[in-house]
């Protein structure tokens, strides 16, 4: 899954609400890193997993090919 941001339509919202130009960039430009930080970190999580998976599988493989 991948998370997607409309990022000049939340620079609009901000920017709707009275802010002034400047700050609607950097709200935006902090959530953005954020989410950047979290889907890193979820991919970093992922391929441990499947590392783990993939050596667990051969484990099974070789025992079965032992027996």
């Amino acid at each position: 899954m991948v998370a997607t941001i409309d990022v000049l339509k939340m620079f609009e919202r901000l920017k709707g609400a009275d802010l002034s130009a400047k700050a609607t960039k950097e709200i935006s430009d902090i959530i953005r890193e954020a989410i950047r930080a979290e889907t890193k970190k979820y991919k970093s999580e992922t391929i441990k997993w499947v590392a783990a998976s993939f050596i667990t599988q051969i484990g099974v493989i070789v025992a079965a090919l032992l027996l």
